[in-house]
């Protein structure tokens, strides 16, 4: 019999009402506990299952390390303080008879009096044993007929609809080939790199194309290493255009050239895996990209449409390195024998399929054949590895290949000896907003109220509706969950005097509550005592999904109930207000005031507000978690919709988590036609910390991890919380040629009444729509005067405008059409116009005829791409920029980034200082949720303390800094005008770091004195500096001239 089987035995014939498995797997939590520990206090054992407990208990035994890693892996729920205390107490509920631990004075021991199953420590070595078991899993595969389903959709719009199909097969009986399996981990290699290497005798060996390059040069920032010693995470910082992609490809030659390597190499975006992949395979290097299936046509389509738009002819197509495509198609064979024409890479069914009386899934026998499957094959046999920040976190190997299921990350982590990360700034900015999912839930097309409406349709449409209680039970709850965002959206609309109080923050359930009772003027009131008790008590509805008879008729349940059969009664809005006035008189309250606002009113609106999001969040959660169940049973839902994830399980044990808690809230923004939109936003951890600690992640498993080796020109920005990497840099890569001139001007254009013309800070989108073709027209002959001034200086050189959407490509392209200027817009539209472009040809434009200017979004431009002419110089010499970067509002992940940006150096420095964990903890944590509060305050610019405009001014500098430097290849020179208005916000007296974000870009680059900073930033700091000074004198001279 087994133990679960045991105790519920036990538990029914002694009536207690406790779930056998919740009591099974805290004990055993316990038991681990107690076995790495000993006797163990239990008011912070929460912290034992963080990545902030490894950072101060230090073991040298190596199954004690293995137990932490364990609990961390596969019981993180419990890093949740409530959680923990949740479960402890329903374990005490158990008589202590039935017990293993007690717990006296505040500390776990074993429980001498315990009368049951006082053998149950076998059980739970057993457990132990069985979690640390690194054998592999047995791979089952299928033989002669079998079958497959797959979604089939057919019709567009409301006609559309979604079938569940199947696909039978007879693949004959066959031998099952052996086929490679990625190692469980390996011995890691490590090598140097001597600083006096000769790599200018060194690129000659590579041939002539790479003779041609610039020689790489590397230097010590401390200027006493003389070599660089692959180990550990290291840090390399150079300038725009100093050769980091050559120094990965030819370091990359050379290690693997010395020795037996494997190398990762993790670039921006799909367009670089796939020029790293054939620069590395015409050096004869065996590589592999990894690019993930969702998008995996686009980018096949784009690569084609590359090659054919620079191919000057048949022969140069033929004869180009078309070896990529291997990795960007493949055809399915077992889809050859179920005779499925139509099935697309994302529906391959290699490891799900059926045998009729078996209840498993089996997995293909026919991937040595398979043209899909060759990318995993070649992952074993590859010495280089390629991918983007995005699948290293969202993909995964086969499971043929690798029957862990390792991620990309993971497989990096325990496969490979040393991994280059390029943009590793970008790449840290990438790894943070994994971990900060934002959906639109609410007033979008795309939104997930729309998808719940198709899965509602096709739950219906099944027979199953009235039998099937989950299946019952989704539909019956979705009305609740429309009615419940109409009446919001009616809530906020019907507020205009209030709106802004109930809008601004991101809305918890938790923090509507702290909001509403904050307005009371005596909390501590018997009466007001009473009213908070009743607020929260209504609160396990969201954060527990607890929904019995007494929160059924709950007063704020009942008082809601009444608020939905308003409409149909009179004026909802005077019946809603009337109906909370007589609750509120129930409890006598004496609410704050305010000389500024009506807050008694506010603070009704605020308590109609915490009902219905209490509400919504509950029956959000509930369909949200019923849904991932449907889909098991009807696998078309997952084609519309798949489950929010409010924590990527794969990474749990591996990332640091948030001091605050994983935050889950609303964000309510009302768009330009004043309707309602909501947004879901969670935090669950702080993802550059995968970063940080990926050479680390598994030494509890005695198992070491690659180098790593950040490079990027903007990674080293001190006191910017999203680009800086906190690991300081130890090694800077120059250019052999000296950095161009960045020649800047302020030049603002005015409107007829003499006004600046202002782009970025206009909300309206048609005003600022009208005001952006109004400036493009005014600088049309300042472009045209650019274009002029390169060719004068014998270069020929063009220009970018630069804009903040592709909407604003739009809008300047219709302007410039007939214009009398060779132009190209970037978009990301399926299909293109004439005078539209995709971003992987964005390198092909010096190869296209003469097109003088390109209108590029900020965002895109910024970074990963180098357009140069045939002599490897910049393509583009002049800038635009028809906007000034601004956070979009729109952004939820810009505050927590900065959260994230002072954790792991604030524990370090409490550690440093002889804190315990546990004081460190409760020390960053107070901190956090004062950097909350502060958040939560809206300010404008000039309103913005120093600290907060240092980290908004780097934020908004460093995209332009990047986009600066596709205009500084090979040493060019380059020229930048910032022609909005809103750049400098002043025109009657000098600039000042309050009023005007250029000026605040000067002081930040001005403070950094490091070698280091001086080299990166100096160049752009001087043309600057020189822009503000003349564009100052200019406004003397007018002013001097209106006093005569």
């Amino acid at each position: 019999m087994s133990y679960n089987t045991r105790f519920k035995s036990i538990f029914n014939e002694n009536e207690i009402r406790v779930d056998t498995s919740v009591f099974k797997r805290f004990e055993f939590v316990i038991y681990a506990l107690f076995s790495a520990l000993g006797e163990f206090e239990i008011t912070s054992a929460n912290l034992y299952f963080t990545q902030y407990f490894k950072r101060f208990y230090k073991s040298d035994d190596h199954k004690v390390d293995h137990i932490f890693y364990i609990l961390r892996k596969y019981y993180h729920q419990y890093y949740s303080k409530k959680q923990f205390e949740v479960d402890l107490k329903e374990y005490l509920s158990v008589p202590e008879k039935f017990r293993y631990f007690t717990i006296v004075n505040g500390v776990v021991t074993r429980n001498n009096n315990v009368a049951y199953f006082v053998d149950r420590d076998v059980d739970y070595e057993e457990m132990i044993e069985k979690y640390t078991d690194t054998s592999e899993k047995v791979i089952k595969f299928i033989g002669g007929q079998g079958s497959y389903d797959r979604i089939i959709r057919t019709g567009q719009g409301y006609d559309e609809k979604y079938t569940t199909k199947s696909l039978e097969f007879d693949i004959g009986t066959r031998a099952v080939p052996s086929c490679p399996v990625l190692a469980g981990k390996c011995i890691k290699n490590t090598k140097v790199l001597p600083l006096g290497f000769d790599w200018d005798g060194f690129k000659h060996e590579l041939g002539p194309q790479w003779a041609q390059r610039p020689s790489i040069q590397i230097s010590s920032c401390d200027d006493f290493d003389n070599e660089m010693r692959y180990k550990g995470l290291l840090h390399i910082v150079g300038l725009l255009g100093a050769g980091k992609s050559t120094y990965i490809i030819q370091e990359t030659y050379r290690l693997l050239k010395d020795g037996d390597m494997r190398i990762g190499i993790v670039v921006p975006n799909v367009s670089e895996v796939i020029k790293t992949y054939e620069a590395l395979t015409d050096l004869g290097i065996k590589a592999s990209p990894i690019i993930g299936a969702t998008q995996i046509d686009k980018h096949r389509l784009r690569f084609l449409n590359s090659k054919l738009s620079s191919a000057e002819s048949f022969n140069d197509l033929c004869g180009s390195n078309m070896s990529v495509l291997d990795y960007l198609t493949g055809y399915c064979l077992l889809s050859h024998y179920s005779n499925d024409v139509d099935i697309n890479e994302s529906q391959y069914p290699c490891n799900n399929l059926k045998k009729d009386g078996s209840k498993s899934n089996y997995n293909c026998p026919l991937f040595n054949e398979c043209g899909y499957f060759k990318k995993f094959i070649d992952l074993e046999k590859a010495d280089v590895w390629i991918t983007t920040s995005h699948s290293l976190l969202a993909s995964k190997a086969n499971q043929i290949i690798d029957p862990q299921r390792r991620t990309y990350y993971e497989l990096f982590h325990d496969c490979l000896d040393v991994i280059f990360i390029d943009e590793a700034d970008s790449v840290q900015e990438d790894f943070d907003h994994q971990f900060m999912t934002s959906e639109v839930f609410y007033g979008r097309n795309e939104s997930i109220m729309r998808k719940f409406q198709k899965v509602e349709e096709v739950l219906k449409s099944h027979k199953a509706v009235n039998l099937e209680s989950e299946i019952h039970r989704w539909i019956v709850n979705q009305p609740h969950l429309t009615q419940l965002l109409n009446r919001l959206e009616y809530l906020i609309i019907n507020s205009m005097a209030f709106r802004k109080y109930l809008i601004e923050d991101t809305i918890t359930p938790r923090s509507l509550f702290f909001s509403v009772v904050g307005d009371l003027a005596d909390p501590e009131s018997q009466e007001s005592q009473r009213f908070i008790s009743s607020l929260e008590s209504f609160l396990p509805l969201s954060e527990e999904l607890r929904l019995n008879e007494e929160l059924m008729s709950h007063e704020l349940f009942v008082l809601y109930d009444k608020f939905t059969k308003c409409p149909n009664v009179g004026n909802a809005a005077i019946i809603i207000e009337e109906s909370i006035d007589d609750y509120i008189r129930e409890y006598d309250l004496i609410i704050k005031k305010s000389d500024k606002y009506d807050r008694e009113r506010l603070f009704k609106k605020k308590l109609e507000l915490f009902i219905y999001i209490v509400l919504i969040d509950y029956y959000f959660r509930i369909q949200n978690s019923t849904i991932a169940n449907l889909a098991m049973k009807l696998p078309e839902i997952n084609t519309i919709f798949s489950p929010f994830k409010f924590y990527n399980k794969e990474f749990v044990h591996l990332l640091s988590e948030s001091v605050i808690g994983n935050i889950f809230g609303y964000k309510l923004i009302l768009d330009d036609e004043n309707r309602l939109n909501v947004h879901l936003f969670n935090y669950s951890g702080i993802g550059r910390s995968l970063i940080e600690d990926w050479p680390y992640i598994k030494r509890e498993l005695n198992q070491d991890g690659p180098a790593v080796v950040l490079l990027s020109g903007t990674s080293y920005a001190p006191a910017s919380a999203h680009f800086h990497i906190e690991e300081e840099p130890t090694f800077l890569l120059k250019s052999e040629k000296v950095e161009g001139r960045i020649d800047q001007f302020i030049n603002i254009k005015y409107d007829r009444n003499g006004n600046p013309i202002r782009i970025s800070g206009v909300s309206d989108r048609f005003l600022k729509r009208e005001k952006l073709l109004e400036l493009i027209k005014a600088l049309l002959n300042d472009i045209k005067v650019e274009l002029r001034y390169w060719k004068e200086h014998g270069s020929n050189r063009k220009v970018l405008l630069i804009v903040n959407s592709y909407e604003q490509c739009r809008i300047v392209g219709d302007y410039l059409n007939g214009r009398d200027m060779s132009y190209r817009i970037l978009s990301n539209a399926d299909e293109l116009k004439d005078d539209e472009i995709n971003t992987s040809q964005i390198e092909e434009i010096p190869q296209m005829s003469s097109v003088d200017v390109l209108v590029a979004p900020l965002s895109i431009i910024s970074r990963g791409y180098n357009i140069v002419d045939e002599n490897g110089d910049s393509y583009f010499g002049s800038a635009f920029m028809l906007i000034r970067p601004y956070v979009s509002p729109d952004d939820l992940t810009y505050n927590y980034r900065i959260l994230n940006s002072v954790v792991a150096p604030l524990v370090k420095k409490y550690q440093k200082n002889g804190f315990t964990l546990n004081d460190t903890i409760a020390e960053v944590r107070k901190l956090a949720f004062g950097m909350l509060s502060e958040f939560n305050e809206k300010k404008f610019w000039k309103h913005l303390d120093n600290e907060q405009r240092a980290v908004l001014a780097w934020y908004t500098f460093i995209p332009v800094k990047q986009a600066v430097g596709r205009m500084q290849r090979n040493g060019c020179d380059s020229r930048v005008f910032y022609c909005d208005g809103s750049f400098v916000s002043t025109l009657k007296k000098e600039l000042t770091s309050s009023l005007s974000m250029l000026k605040a870009w000067d002081e930040i680059l001005g403070e950094v004195k490091s070698h280091t900073g001086q080299m990166l930033y100096g160049q752009y700091l001087a043309g600057l500096s020189k822009a503000i000074t003349d564009f100052e004198k200019v406004i003397i001279d007018i002013e001097e001239e209106e006093l005569y």
